[in-house]
């Protein structure tokens, strides 16, 4: 049965700290991003000084200025993600590697319908190769991802192992996620709240992306506070998982250039065709 404990979202933190962090989870995807063409600012570059050293994130575009690298380097190692696009411009597969010869852990393959993304199938190698474990299956309901159906693999076999239910605010950013598990008879039980909160200003893809370890996140403004609880069936409470806080500051472009977390502050740099 699939936890929805490793489905909620990297947060910045991780992504910052990336092979630091390597127990960090990403989240499911929500729907079809713009790639970033039409963007003048693409995020580069960031940096955070931790208590074990310096900790730098580097992001490579193409010549369509589509994301195609996040590298992150620690003084323990190095750790990113790659993506490939289609021949219309979308993303078609991410993939998690760790190490200098950029071994991949995860991959995920994506599949669209009427330009909103459909189908997510996730793997992991199994000693032959990359074997399926999971799919993710999303409904649609006026142009946006209203739920995501889970089914884990259990012998090459789909099994129904939970769901997420989303919520947008006005600007068109995911406020809510609320997780449910298969309780093993048949039915389903919430055990996962999520809700976020943003600024007013207007973020870039590579931002989001960065934020949430998710390049399809629904969100078109800076996130601000992301918080995560479960529900604990021993204690029958809701318990944070995490509450993560963000203080932006911003330059004369309203672009974010550093961000204040909980383990420090983030610099941000950026190129702009301007």
């Amino acid at each position: 049965m699939t936890n929805l404990r490793t489905i909620k979202s990297t947060l910045f933190v991780c992504v910052l700290l990336g092979g630091l962090l390597s127990s960090c989870k990403k989240d499911e995807d929500v729907k079809t991003p713009d790639n970033g063409a039409k963007e003048t600012c693409k995020l580069t570059s960031t940096e955070i000084s931790t208590w074990m050293g310096k900790v730098t994130a580097t992001l490579t575009y193409n010549d369509k200025s589509q994301l195609i690298e996040n590298k992150s380097a620690s003084p323990i190692g190095i750790s990113g993600s790659t993506f490939t696009y289609d021949l219309n411009g979308r993303l078609s597969m991410k993939e998690d590697y760790e190490g200098a010869g950029k071994e991949v852990y995860l991959r995920y393959v994506y599949t669209y319908s009427g330009g909103v993304l459909a189908e997510t199938k996730k793997y992991m190698p199994d000693g032959s190769g990359m074997g399926l474990i999971e799919v993710q299956r999303n409904e649609v309901h006026n142009g946006k991802i209203t739920r995501t159906n889970l089914f884990e693999i259990n012998g090459g076999q789909e099994e129904a192992s939970g769901y997420l239910l989303y919520t947008y605010d006005a600007a068109g950013n995911t406020a809510k996620i609320n997780g449910y598990q298969a309780d093993g008879n048949g039915g389903f039980n919430e055990n996962m709240r999520r809700t976020l909160s943003y600024d007013s200003k207007k973020a870039t893809r590579s931002m989001i992306t960065l934020m949430t370890d998710d390049p399809h996140f629904s969100a078109v403004n800076n996130i601000l506070r992301d918080k995560t609880e479960f529900y604990d069936i021993h204690k029958k409470t809701w318990e944070v998982d995490e509450d993560n806080v963000y203080e932006l500051t911003y330059d004369s472009r309203n672009l974010p250039v550093s961000v204040k977390t909980s383990i420090g502050v983030a610099t941000l740099s950026y190129t702009c065709n301007e």
